[in-house]
């Protein structure tokens, strides 16, 4: 299975300037995601000079990495379409955790199930059970 992870609001703090120098890892989430077996792919639609940030951020795990400059949405089905094309992954390998439903919608258009994360507690919840 691959775990798809929002990068902002899950395992990237938000701030409420839109600026990445203040953002902090969640490390309590990226912790957990990093014993578990399975592929971490960090999705997010930041263009390239603020995805080194989150690179930076999350540079101590083994965790992937998807962004498309957002040049496509996470919004749009072809964002999780190309993701799928990139990684060789068919929808029903992926489940995939985001703070917005809109994203997870778009994911759902494809076949990607998913869950809106709430907080650590219920994100990491949902992932053992999986």
């Amino acid at each position: 299975m691959a775990l798809l992870v929002d990068a902002i609001w899950c395992l990237i703090s938000s701030d409420k300037d839109g600026t990445l120098e203040s953002r902090t890892l969640n490390t309590e989430l990226a912790n957990y995601l990093a014993t578990i077996p399975d592929q971490i792919i960090v999705a997010t639609n930041a263009r390239w000079d603020r995805w080194q940030k989150i690179r930076e951020l999350i540079s101590a795990y083994s965790f992937e990495y998807h962004s498309m400059d957002n040049i496509v949405p996470k919004t749009d089905p072809e964002y999780w379409a190309h993701l799928l094309m990139y990684y060789g992954l068919q929808p029903e390998e992926c489940f995939y955790l985001d703070h917005s439903e809109e994203n997870l919608d778009a994911a759902a258009e494809i076949g990607i199930e998913g869950e809106l994360f709430l907080d650590n507690k219920q994100a990491i919840e949902v992932l053992k059970a999986l």
